[in-house]
């Protein structure tokens, strides 16, 4: 049988290659997988004292609790960090889906005021046992030292352009305000900063074109009513100076319908409208063009809008006639709707503000005493029947 002879044989070593061979298989020794750390990796606060802080892994919801999640202002030195820092009233949302923790004071805070934000990090842990990392590096930067454990505890600054954040059935979308507004920039901040536009909804919805919202809110009692318009500053001059494209907010008005009179361009108030589309040459033009003010910043945002845009619609009658709803049989069914159950809803809108470490005093331990209420479960309102009764609401300003 011929023979052939490896590379080897100078090593006096032959080999035959018309025998089968098995390749030799090593057992490696055991090896223990190190459990990582969760991190803070983004946070949101608003000027009104809400939080949303985001994580790279799931947390231990049952360490979550109002104990280890803290919310302060200052105290009569006026300073944060300190011995009489006000441990604020909270409640915590915690969703495991999205690694989120959404801190919500039970009263917002002043508008604008800074305010303190503390995760004992020695308490909180992930999901699988580990501590959070949870010393702040930087807005841009994941927390921590390398070491689990520490505390994540910053200070709330004004940010240094205009971003607000809208809460809505659909999800979280920042709205970047453009710079040459500022008369309606300013308006929108008067009714954002006063919460008027907490618990309301969009009452209007046009496939591929605009979804609106900003006129109607949703009462305690789960009813509907409108939104009282700023009577110290009842209608804003027009300021078209930005196109009406896709992911852009742009103000609503009334419209008297005579294209000769100019009287309705500076109609606006207190309604607002997300152009689904590229809606420049319509609303650019019409009528002495619309007021853009501001752009979703980024693609989960625009992916927000589009949800929003995408709710089914009811006509409810009179201003409600193009109504998003989150299902549309069920409310066809029902004869009747429940406005915080079946409504497309905005539960929150406000500035956002950036975050630096706090300057804790080394003389002292921040005051750690007020009600701390943690997780709740509120219950449904009657629902509210469909009726000539909403004619009777204000007239929807619309483009």
């Amino acid at each position: 049988m011929a023979k052939a002879t490896s590379d080897s044989t100078n090593l006096g070593v032959s080999m035959d290659l018309n025998v089968p061979r098995w390749p030799v298989v090593e057992t490696l020794e055991s090896r223990t997988l190190l459990a990582v750390a969760p991190h803070v990796i983004a946070i949101y606060p608003d000027n009104r004292g809400a939080v949303q802080i985001k994580f790279d892994a799931d947390l231990d919801k049952t360490t979550v609790i109002a104990d280890n999640v803290r919310l302060y202002t200052a105290g009569a030195d006026k300073k944060l960090g300190t011995a009489d820092d006000v441990l604020v009233a909270r409640s915590l949302t915690y969703s495991t889906s999205q690694d989120l923790l959404t801190i919500t004071p039970t009263t917002n805070l002043k508008a604008n005021a800074k305010y303190r934000v503390r995760l004992l990090g020695n308490r909180i842990k992930g999901a699988n046992g580990v501590l959070l990392d949870a010393e702040f590096n930087s807005t841009k930067t994941p927390s921590g030292n390398g070491t689990p454990g520490g505390n994540y505890d910053v200070t709330t600054l004004a940010a240094s352009s205009q971003v607000v954040r809208f809460w809505t059935t659909g999800g979280y979308m920042n709205v970047k305000f453009y710079a040459n507004t500022p008369l309606t920039n300013a308006n929108f901040l008067k009714y954002a900063n006063g919460g008027l536009w907490d618990v309301t909804f969009f009452h209007r919805s046009v496939p591929n074109f605009v979804v609106q919202g900003g006129g109607f809110k949703i009462t305690p009692a789960n009813g509907l009513d409108s939104i009282p318009t700023d009577l110290t500053n009842p209608a804003l001059t027009n300021e078209p100076v930005n196109s009406n494209v896709r992911g852009t907010i742009a103000m609503a008005r009334t419209d008297d319908g005579d294209p000769n009179t100019h009287d309705d361009e500076n109609s606006a108030t207190n309604q607002w409208f997300f152009n689904l589309d590229d809606n420049s040459g319509n609303l650019d033009n019409q009528n002495g063009g619309f007021t853009a003010f501001g752009k979703v910043t980024d693609s989960a945002g625009l992916a927000v809008m589009d949800k929003l845009g995408a709710y089914g619609r009811v006509n409810a009658g009179g201003v409600f006639s193009e109504l998003p709803v989150r299902d549309v049989d069920k409310v066809l069914a029902a004869g009747a709707i429940n406005p915080k159950n079946d409504l497309v809803r905005v539960t929150r809108v406000a500035l956002l503000m950036t975050a630096t470490a706090t300057a804790i005093s080394p003389t002292v331990a921040p005051a750690q005493t007020a009600s701390t209420p943690s997780f709740c479960v509120m219950p449904l309102a009657p629902m509210v029947a469909l009726s000539s009764a909403t004619d009777e609401l204000l007239a929807s300003f619309q483009p």
